[in-house]
């Protein structure tokens, strides 16, 4: 409102208003004469007592309210720049994000981000410490702006450090990696090289879902209060995936027709629920029907069909199918020294979370933290509906998503272990590439997509040699595309590590010289490839044998078994035969030995000149 006053007015329409800079001034009548007086000139008398006025001698009301502020300490509060707002502003926007999206993220109100990025907030540590994870860049200091680099971990293991690349796809700069390794993940283009693109292989991580499993004391956050009940897809998921595959889209038209056809793409989907239904959520978003293709004039959807086979039969993309000798090594590794130093280190935090998630298990182990940490993201998520429990304050969740994220990189530490869990994915990447390569797949093929789990992301990366330092969220996607690259067949792998984000970067195939052909790239992931995996997973029983190895073993057991005996035979035959001569017969040698024994020769000494 300006000094001069509002110009609209409530009051009559043919009234004048008259615009002045100060209204009249106020006046207290002390005397019966003059409050008669006017009473009868109609000005307006508000006789009501004032109780205790003038009593606090530091009231005044004739004092500013501004400089009151200025200089009462009470009053007095610092409010974050309106430059911190800006880049606030502009990471968010570069997220693609809305002002709820981050309050989401980071656990509060979206008045908050608002006050945040108008410059009202009173600056508070934590929230901004919360802002800069969520966003990726330094919000406080100097280096306000800049890309926030991910936390050193002092218990990294140094075969991690030597054997793969530990990086963090959330940072918002053009180039990351570990100085360690040599190799690094690179900020890659949104749209692909359709110009030299001949194939893609995408693995992607289903939406947003309800927790998979319930802490025993979190009474408040019961199965009943999920809708639809536990690990399923929930509607912000659908949207998630929905997105990716618009996402897909813009990175892949020219080289994807517009519209589905079946000779182009093949989906195979893990058979849960919430992956099965991100499959579908993402073709809407990747394939928009044509008018010709609606077959509901207000529907502009088409079904896709997704494919799935048994969970014990998907050694590809199901994390716990049964694999005795993958187990026994998991529970080597989260035994081993490493490990333990970090659990020891961790003890505190460990104690607290098994004493209050009510699990059997106090301190919790490493190995179990998924436990705490699914139900607490996920109830971080859907902070609008639900709470997280009264004894988790901010310090103690920053600590358990870093600790969660460190445990994750031993889920596929070992070669047995990218060998036996994500080796038979990788395989059957490879294995398609080459026989596209070679005519053996039909030349409209163009993309294979697997809807899967972030174990499933996860390791197919490890199976490549690169460990993500931060396990894949939901809508993350690990990509294989096959180029060809002045008559070279060239394998390039992308990681998507960012919900609702556009940005992917590119890793190393590990051992393999950029630009890496798809001959180099199997030679040097071969160790990891899986040549028979039920037998490499100690499932093969001798009944379960296919028939040809059935056959085989026979046939080698009954060949040995002639052999042994063909040799007793004939030792039989030989000692029989020297221990039942004719008694005349005499062995011509004999003597000749006797004679060498008695003299101390040999047949050595007895051949010398």
């Amino acid at each position: 409102m300006s000094k001069m006053g509002n110009l609209v007015s409530d009051t009559d329409p043919n009234a004048v208003t008259v615009l002045r800079r100060h209204g009249p001034a106020q006046k207290t009548v002390k005397s019966n004469a003059a409050l008669n007086a006017a009473q009868r000139s109609g000005a307006a008398i508000e006789t009501n007592k004032k109780y205790a006025a003038g009593g606090n001698k530091q009231h005044n009301t004739d004092k500013n309210a501004l400089r009151l502020d200025q200089e009462t300490e009470e009053l007095h509060h610092d409010r974050v720049s309106l430059s911190l707002g800006k880049v606030m502003q502009q990471a968010r926007q570069a997220k693609e994000w809305t002002q709820k999206d981050l309050a989401t993220r980071v656990n509060e109100k979206p008045q908050v981000v608002t006050e945040y990025e108008n410059g009202k907030a009173v600056p508070n540590q934590q929230i901004l410490a919360k802002m800069e994870r969520a966003l990726g860049v330094k919000l406080r200091g100097k280096e306000m702006g800049k890309p926030l680099a991910p936390p050193a971990k002092k218990n990294d293991s140094p075969s991690i450090r030597m054997r793969s690349l530990v990086f963090a796809a959330a940072l918002l700069t053009a180039v990351c990696g570990f100085s360690n390794d040599d190799v690094f993940a690179r900020r890659a283009e949104h749209k692909a090289d359709i110009s030299t693109l001949q194939f893609v292989h995408i693995v992607w991580r289903h939406g947003d879902r309800t927790p998979a499993i319930l802490m025993p004391t979190d009474k408040q956050n019961n199965e009943s209060s999920w809708n639809g009940g536990l690990g399923e897809l929930t509607l912000k998921g659908m949207v998630q995936q929905y997105r990716l595959g618009q996402w897909l889209r813009a990175r892949y038209d020219g080289f994807l027709s517009k519209h589905y056809s079946p000779f182009e793409i093949y989906v195979r989907s893990s058979d849960y629920n919430r992956t099965l239904v991100s499959a579908q959520a993402n073709l809407a978003g990747l394939f928009e029907p044509s008018p010709e293709e609606q077959w509901l004039p207000s529907l502009k959807w088409r079904p896709i069909p997704v494919h799935t086979i048994p969970k014990p039969d998907d050694k590809e993309l199901y994390d716990s199918v049964d694999c005795p000798n993958s187990v026994q090594e998991s529970n080597r590794v989260y035994a081993s020294d490493e490990v333990l130093a970090i659990e020891k280190k961790h003890e505190a935090l460990l104690r607290f979370l098994g004493e209050k998630s009510g699990f059997d298990e106090v301190p919790l182990k490493l190995q179990r933290l998924w436990n705490v940490y699914d139900p607490i993201f996920v109830e971080t998520c859907h902070n609008d509906t639900h709470t997280v429990p009264s004894w988790l304050n901010e310090t103690v969740r920053a600590e358990l998503f870093d600790l969660y994220d460190l445990s994750c990189t031993f889920m596929f530490h070992s070669d047995l272990q990218k060998r036996l869990r994500g080796g038979p994915l990788l395989k059957a990447i490879m294995t398609r590439m080459h026989e596209k390569v070679h005519g053996l797949l039909d030349s409209r093929e163009k993309l294979f997509a697997y809807s899967a789990h972030d174990t499933s992301v996860s390791a197919l990366l490890a199976a490549f040699g690169v460990i993500p330092a931060v396990f894949p969220h939901y809508a993350t996607a690990a990509i294989v595309e096959l180029h060809k690259v002045e008559g070279q067949n060239i394998v390039r792998v992308f990681f998507k590590n960012g919900t609702d984000l556009p940005d992917v970067f590119e890793v190393p195939v590990v051992g393999c010289e950029t630009p890496c052909t798809l001959e180099k790239a199997m030679l040097a992931r071969k160790h990891v490839m899986p040549h028979n995996w039920k037998a490499e997973c100690g499932l093969y029983k001798w009944y379960e044998m296919q028939i040809k190895t059935y056959l085989a073993t026979i046939a080698i057991f009954a060949f040995t078994t002639l052999l042994f005996g063909t040799i007793l035979l004939v030792n039989f035959v030989y000692r029989y035969g020297k221990h039942h001569l004719p008694s005349g017969a005499a062995d011509p040698s004999a003597g000749q030995d006797d004679r060498r024994a008695l003299l101390g020769e040999s047949e050595e000494d007895e051949a010398t000149p």
